[in-house]
């Protein structure tokens, strides 16, 4: 995304670094910067802003944000500071999946004035790549810009009711509706698209782009704005099938969060009224479920483990409130979880409730511990099951206030393996059930039967008549309590703290460490061993590794979402790709010098819906064709076989080749299969104690080559590099391949027998790394040879 300087710098009291300081900055604690430029009084930085960060840094509120925490500079709060909010029912708003639109937040304001925008906000956005519409939509662009929530204008004249009401409905298109955008492109909708409508006017494809039926033009006195979090996947699967891909589509494709819109909302009307007058007159917010602020934690202990660092508390306390996060100091997660626990006696039961929307008005079990935890900085898995394998085992003796006690009630659902945490892990004993260990034989837990949470005896209590075990958490430690700002939806572990530790803190202050010595030996993966031996073994006779498309036209395994025609299958084999590579490097073999095309692939085909394996694939080609060039293929299958057979320790590979093996040049066999069959080491030893060999690499050049042959009779005692050394003479520089001999025939005496001239062919080769050859450039160095070997005595150029 492109930044600008002054922009960023009114963010802060302070002046900040030079454009060429602060990009450094940012480059070693956040985002590559593609590029600083000087733009009309300004300068714009090209920041390289990922997926991981678009949450909270696609915008110059949320970059001012990180340059803060990353000079430790404080950012002025720069949000509206008023909030429109108007009584009455004139604007209504309903939506039809609220998992699909989390929140929709609307206002009318009346008595507009469209027209130019003033000339700052003109700067800002062409300065930006941005062109200026109108004060209108400039100013939605500008507030996304600034904050990172996409927003989007309607003349509300062209929505409005007989009765002077506007309902806005999303949902999902229906059959054989249509859109004309704001473009002027039509498309045809289908029920997989979220939209924007009002009554049966489609207004807008949610979250991706502006229809004309509702557009602002220059008679539009009345607007109806709307700031809207849509659902990401929606949004991407309606942009990729309609070819469109807008800034706001990217924003919700990434995520934001949904506590954005209502401030959006305040700051673009604020902004509207300044730049085009009008009076704010209806205001609606659909928001049925808000999301809680996320909490997780980290020890010192944790952060310095994970980072190689000596970092003390205070100081990881200092650095993420840089970031913009709560942090609170628990000195006994395990007190303070069990303290709790008790706090929230009475609270409702509810089958299913969400950690994130419900509690702490409602839990389920599962939910009531997660939040438990959460609140001590301990992130641990939601369901009871996954908890019960997440923990470290200990006994009844062993339990202390805040450990967790799991029982199977023998009622419902009772999970005998993990479902996330370890998928597939068993537990015979089965569990459904999960509570808090208070101590003294007590438990607290949140109970369908009693209808709320509890504290009741352990031993008395009917939830808990077969106690299938008690399980830790964490390690009794002090740590630290971390709320998450709500833009930053990427952050949910004790890692990703570390890393925004690590980040601010700055690498470089990290020393590098010796990893600690280990006594634990892998064990082998017969496939990887196989595949790595047959690598090895093809290579050391002269084959090179391809790698082609693992997508095809055709095949029994469909994509969802092909991104071509003819790569719309998973591929059912591999010779279908190496016939192709075959095609293509005989083609360029003159280039390389080569006369034998050896290849092999080594990678995953789907033969059927039901599942894959790994295949080997081999390609031959010998050029210049005929009988010798067909035994010479066959040897070289022979050659390759045997070095496999060798190298995995096998008598025979050919039971493994697939059926529909081409005769001649191509075959593949099934390598998961062949895997079974090898006498596979149990651990990799001292394989794996290898040194690294530096290999040098050269650019090749992305311009087409030119092949000229040249062949010439010499006197019978003129040796063939003699010939060579003249030739290369006059070659120059843009020669890449040759003279290399590809003919030669003997001209004898028909009385005597001897031989009286010899013909010599020469194949060379001409390409520049930094243009396309003209066959002028080309003739002209064939004429500078042919004119070095007919001056010499007795040579003469065929």
């Amino acid at each position: 995304m492109l930044f600008s300087y002054r922009w960023l710098s009114e963010y802060f009291e302070k002046p900040l670094p030079s454009p060429e300081e602060l990009s450094l900055a940012i480059i070693f604690h956040a985002f590559e910067v593609e590029s600083v430029e000087a733009v009309a009084g300004d300068t714009v930085l090209d920041i390289k802003v990922l997926p991981d960060r678009a949450h909270d840094c696609l915008s110059h509120r949320g970059m001012a944000r990180e340059i803060g925490a990353i000079l430790n500079l404080p950012i002025k709060d720069l949000r509206a500071g008023v909030s429109w909010e108007v009584e009455g029912d004139a604007l209504q708003i309903t939506t039809e999946d609220g998992t699909d639109v989390s929140r929709y937040v609307g206002a009318r304001i009346a008595g507009v004035k469209v027209g130019p925008s003033p000339a700052w906000i003109k700067e800002r956005l062409e300065a930006l790549g941005q062109r200026s519409i109108n004060n209108i939509v400039d100013a939605t662009n500008f507030v996304m810009l600034d904050v990172g929530q996409p927003l989007h204008a309607f003349d509300a004249h062209k929505l409005m009711g007989t009765s002077g009401t506007i309902a806005i409905n999303v949902r999902n298109a229906r059959e054989g509706e249509t859109i004309t955008t704001l473009d002027g492109k039509e498309i045809a909708l289908d029920p997989n698209m979220l939209v924007i409508a009002s009554g049966d006017h489609v207004l807008a494809l949610a979250g991706v782009k502006g229809g004309k039926h509702a557009e602002v033009d220059a008679q539009t006195t009345d607007i109806l704005l709307e700031a809207a979090n849509f659902n990401g996947t929606r949004v991407r699967k309606t942009s990729q099938r309609v070819g469109i891909r807008t800034d706001a589509s990217k924003r919700f494709e990434n995520g934001i969060t949904s506590e954005l819109a209502a401030e959006a909302m305040d700051r673009l009307t604020g902004l509207i009224l300044e730049i085009a007058g009008g009076e704010v007159t209806d205001r609606a917010d659909a928001y049925p479920r808000a999301h809680a602020p996320y909490r997780t934690g980290i020890s010192a202990r944790e952060a310095n483990a994970i980072l190689g660092t000596d970092i003390t508390e205070p100081e990881i306390q200092a650095l993420l409130e840089r970031e913009g996060f709560s942090v609170e100091q628990v000195a006994d997660p395990l007190k303070k979880v069990s303290v709790r626990a008790q706090e929230f006696v009475g609270v409702p039961y509810h089958y299913g409730a969400s950690v994130s929307y419900d509690a702490p008005r409602a839990f389920d079990c599962s939910s009531f511990t997660v939040h438990l935890f959460a609140e001590a900085g301990i992130t641990i898995p939601r369901r009871t099951v996954d908890q019960y394998v997440f923990g470290k085992k200990i006994s009844e003796q062993e339990a202390l206030p805040g450990d967790l006690v799991f029982s199977n009630t023998g009622v419902g659902t009772i999970y005998y393996e993990s479902i996330e945490y370890i998928p597939g892990a068993k537990i015979p004993e089965g569990v459904d059930h999960v509570g808090v260990y208070l101590g003294d034989g007590k438990v607290a837990h949140a109970t369908r039967a009693k209808g709320a949470v509890v504290v009741e005896d352990l031993a008395t209590s009917t939830q808990f008549k077969t106690v299938v075990g008690f399980r830790r958490m964490a390690a009794p430690e002090a740590r630290l309590a971390v709320t998450v700002p709500r833009e930053r939806l990427d952050i949910q572990t004790k890692e990703n703290l570390a890393e925004e530790i690590g980040r601010i803190y700055g690498y470089e202050k990290i020393s590098p460490r010796a990893l600690p010595t280990t006594e634990f030996s892998p064990t082998v993966h017969r496939e990887f061993y196989c595949a790595q031996a047959i690598r090895s073994a093809l290579a050391n006779i002269g084959f090179s590794e391809a790698q082609t498309y693992a997508f095809s036209s055709e095949g029994p395994v469909a994509l969802a979402n092909p991104f071509a025609s003819d790569k719309s299958h998973l591929r059912k084999n591999l010779v279908r790709g190496l016939s192709e590579a075959l095609t293509l490097n005989a083609r360029n073999a003159p280039l390389l010098g080569l006369s034998e095309v050896k290849i092999f692939e080594i990678g995953g085909v789907f033969p059927s819906v039901e599942g894959e394996h790994i295949a080997l694939g081999i390609g031959i080609d010998v050029l210049g064709g005929g009988k010798q060039s067909v035994a010479r293929v066959q040897e070289l299958f022979l050659e390759a076989k045997a070095a496999i057979e060798h190298a995995l320790g096998v008598s025979d590979i050919g039971p493994y080749l697939q059926p529909h093996t081409p005769p001649v040049s191509l075959i593949e066999l099934d390598l998961t299969k062949l895997a079974t069959a090898i006498n596979a080491p149990d651990t990799y030893g001292e394989t794996l104690a290898f040194q690294i060999t530096p290999i040098r690499y050269q650019t090749f050049s992305a311009y087409p080559f030119i092949a000229r042959d040249i062949a010439v009779f010499v006197p019978a005692d003129v040796e063939e590099e003699s010939l060579k050394d003249l030739i290369t003479q006059e070659v120059g520089d843009l020669r890449v391949q040759g003279p290399t001999l590809f003919d030669r025939f003997e001209k004898k005496n028909k009385e005597t027998g001897e031989v009286e001239k010899v013909s010599y062919a020469f194949r060379m080769v001409f390409q520049s790394p930094e243009r396309t050859l003209t066959d002028e450039e080309v003739n002209g160095i064939m004429d500078r040879i042919t004119n070095t070997l007919n001056a010499q005595e007795g040579f003469q150029v065929r």
